[in-house]
């Protein structure tokens, strides 16, 4: 099994692990705009899953 990937075994864990690995960021000179923008849609997918798992705790 490789040791360098590690996926946690609950929501809270995956969705920090996930906000780690994809961080927000500038485009870099060298990048494809194509990719750029792929890389923010899951910034900003993991941003609402974390907004939405914070609501979800609000309420109950």
């Amino acid at each position: 099994m490789d040791d360098s990937l590690y996926l946690p075994e609950t929501t809270d864990g995956l969705l920090e692990f996930l906000a780690e690995t994809y961080p927000p960021k500038c485009i870099a000179p060298d990048q494809r705009p194509e990719d750029a923008h792929r890389y923010a849609g899951k910034v900003e997918l993991i941003r609402e899953l974390i907004s939405q798992r914070e609501q979800e705790r609000d309420e109950g």
